[in-house]
C-alpha cells in the first residue's frame, strides 16, 4: 500500500492521513472500535470520506496513495492549500504524546481548527463545481459533527481552548456562494 509518500528519506508525508483512514476503514467494515489514539485522525479521515465518496476514497487509497489523494484534491483546491492539510493532518498523530503539555495542545487546536476550515471549504468547492450551489443542510451537517465529536472527545486540558474553533473564514466563503444556494432553493420549489 502506498498511501504515504517519502519527501526525503527522513520526512514522510500523507502518514496521519494513512493512519486515521486505516482506522476508519477498519471499524466501518470490521465493526472494530478505532484507537483512542488516533482518534480525530479517524475522526477527519471519516469526514473526508463522506466529502469525497467512499468508493472514491478507497480507490484512492489502495491504489494511489498520497499522490493520487493530492491530484483529487487538486480538482478544488490549490496545491499549497492541500499540503498544508496533510501537514496538519499528519501534526495529529502525535496527540495523546503532548495530552498534558498545554502548549502543543494549544498547537493541535490550531491545527484542528485549518483542517476543519480545510474540509468544509473543500465541501463547499465540491458542491458549486458538481451542482452549482452549496448544499446547506449536509455543510451544517459536517459542521455539527465537527462540532460534537471536538468537543465530546477532547481532553479537559483542551476544553479551556475549546472556544478558539472558530468558523468566521468558512462563514465568509459561504455568503459568497449564498445567492446561487437560495437561487437553487427557489428553482426547487418552484419544480
Amino acid at each position: 500500500m502506498a498511501s504515504t509518500g517519502f519527501v526525503d528519506d527522513n520526512y514522510k508525508t500523507g502518514d496521519g492521513i494513512n493512519e486515521g483512514y486505516t482506522e476508519y476503514l477498519n471499524s466501518k467494515y470490521f465493526n472494530n472500535k478505532h484507537a483512542t489514539a488516533y482518534f480525530y485522525l479517524v475522526l477527519y479521515a471519516g469526514i473526508l470520506d463522506d466529502i469525497i465518496g467512499s468508493k472514491i476514497l478507497e480507490e484512492i487509497y489502495f491504489k494511489t496513495g498520497i499522490n493520487g489523494l493530492k491530484k483529487y484534491l487538486s480538482n478544488y483546491m490549490s496545491e499549497e492549500e492541500i499540503n498544508d492539510f496533510i501537514n496538519n493532518f499528519d501534526s495529529l498523530e502525535g496527540y495523546y504524546e503532548d495530552i498534558y503539555n498545554r502548549e502543543k495542545l494549544g498547537v493541535y487546536v490550531k491545527n484542528i481548527n485549518k483542517i476543519s476550515l480545510f474540509l468544509l471549504n473543500l465541501k463547499i468547492k465540491k458542491d458549486i463545481k458538481e451542482n452549482g450551489y452549496v448544499n446547506k443542510p449536509e455543510l451544517q451537517d459536517t459542521i455539527k459533527k465537527i462540532r460534537i465529536d471536538f468537543t465530546y472527545y477532547t481532553n479537559d486540558n483542551l476544553k479551556v481552548t475549546i472556544n478558539s474553533i472558530e468558523f468566521e473564514e468558512l462563514q465568509e466563503t459561504l455568503n459568497k456562494y449564498d445567492i446561487k444556494s437560495r437561487e437553487k432553493e427557489n428553482t426547487n420549489v418552484k419544480k
